[in-house]
């Protein structure tokens, strides 16, 4: 308890980005709080002006997606050799729908 707070939760980004919290929660992503992605927001929402990350490039995606046989066989897996090498996910997958 004696760690400062630096979470606000997804419910918190929805007053201000209601378009994109509304297609995030009909998404396969919508068990993955914004967080996860955006970094801890709590700072975020007292201030604007302060900057969430938006993650950028293929390394980031591939942390959850990449092949491995570990995972359900039902979770979306690439090949990171074979599947687009080079291109950026958010390319053609839009991450929030």
């Amino acid at each position: 308890m004696a760690r400062p707070l630096r979470y606000a939760g997804s419910l918190s980004c929805k007053d201000c980005h209601e378009e994109k919290h509304l297609s995030w929660s009909k998404s396969r992503h919508k068990t993955v709080n914004c967080e996860t992605c955006h970094e801890a927001a709590l700072k975020h929402t007292e201030d604007p002006a302060i900057k969430p990350t938006k993650p950028e490039g293929r390394k980031f995606c591939l942390l959850c997606h990449a092949k491995n046989i570990s995972k359900p066989k039902n979770f979306p897996q690439v090949d990171p050799q074979g599947h687009n090498p080079g291109q950026n996910c958010a390319e053609c997958h839009n991450p929030h729908e």
